[in-house]
């Protein structure tokens, strides 16, 4: 079962759906949806262009508890370590937590690149970041609440 019932009544019932007209036609994304909510929201909210999910990456970066993130950048066993000049990464570090200078893209694809090199070029895979990255779930399947077979 899922929220909407069976799994065969949802996949009968979308037999039903006409495939043409506006909601394939390509002219509208998710058409349905905004059908559904254009009496609940303005028009220019329901209509308006797709845009992104910004983050307040910047601010984060300025912020007092973003000192653990850059002492992730200059680890001295880390991949940037061997490959960059740990005191350009410091001059780095230090134009963006003093504002001089707003070097955000960089700290966040240097902190990715980092990151990445640790859990697959330099041995330290099973680091767990101490609140930069959460502990690894337990994937034990279990069985469902309403079944005795486990979660698919």
């Amino acid at each position: 079962m899922t929220a909407f019932g069976s799994r065969y009544a949802v996949w009968s019932a979308s037999g039903d759906v006409r495939r043409s007209g506006d909601i394939f036609s390509g002219k509208e994304g998710k058409y349905i949806v905004k059908k559904a909510v254009e009496d609940l929201l303005p028009r220019e909210i329901v209509y308006r262009p797709k845009m992104g999910f910004p983050t307040p990456l910047r601010q984060w970066l300025r912020d007092s508890r973003a000192d653990r993130i850059f002492s992730v950048l200059t680890a001295r066993d880390g991949l940037l370590a061997s490959c960059c000049e740990p005191r350009r990464i410091e001059e780095l570090i230090e134009g963006q937590k003093s504002g001089r200078n707003d070097a955000t893209d960089r700290v966040w694809r240097l902190l990715n690149l980092q990151i990445w090199g640790d859990i697959f070029l330099t041995g330290k895979r099973g680091r767990q970041w101490e609140g930069l990255m959460p502990p690894p779930a337990d994937r034990t399947p279990r069985p469902c609440a309403n079944c005795s077979a486990p979660n698919a």
